[in-house]
């Protein structure tokens, strides 16, 4: 089981839980032994779907039993977040629009405020700039696009690769769809 946010109650008590099975990734415990008296009952819930291969499809999940309208299948947090390549200036944090009153001190991306700019989402490319020794130099017109911002989820991959090489790895084996981006034009 791995660690999760405590918001989550525990499928066989009912408490506050921070352990998720790592089968289904959707159901939650407050301990092991809870997940293993409440094993026979989730068993058939657990892990309904299965992945496959496929030279044309690439990798695919296909349920392994019938699945219920709206039924929750599977619960991951996103390997990684950035703003869209192509943006008008926004927050590197909480992605909300910025007006370039507030740059950060250390890279110069233009950011909300000072608790913006000392969020773990921030730190990425923000120690790679700094290192780089030259602030990035933004000028910041609301609603134009600013085509840097398409280099940020490359330095937060960068970043990544140094501090969590595991979630690198599972990062790296994602399939590019690169042919079919390109066939259809994307």
């Amino acid at each position: 089981m791995a660690e999760a946010e405590s918001q989550f109650t525990c499928a066989y008590c009912q408490i506050q839980a921070n352990q998720r099975c790592t089968g289904c990734h959707v159901t939650f415990y407050c301990s092991r032994e809870h997940q293993k008296l409440h094993w026979k009952k989730h068993k058939n819930r657990c892990c309904s779907y299965k992945i496959c291969n496929s030279e044309t499809l690439g990798r695919y999940l296909v349920a392994t039993r019938d699945l219920k309208p709206g039924e929750l299948i599977l619960m991951e947090a996103p390997t990684i977040i950035a703003p869209m390549a192509v943006t008008p200036p926004v927050c590197l944090s909480c992605y909300a629009p910025v007006d370039g009153r507030y740059m950060c001190p250390l890279c110069g991306w233009p950011m909300c405020n000072e608790i913006c700019r000392n969020s773990p989402a921030h730190i990425p490319e923000c120690r790679i700039t700094a290192e780089r020794g030259s602030p990035i130099k933004i000028a910041v017109t609301i609603n134009k696009p600013f085509p840097l911002y398409e280099v940020v989820a490359l330095l937060r991959c960068l970043y990544m690769k140094e501090k969590s090489s595991e979630k690198y790895k599972a990062l790296i084996r994602l399939e590019p769809h690169t042919k079919e981006r390109i066939k259809n034009g994307k």
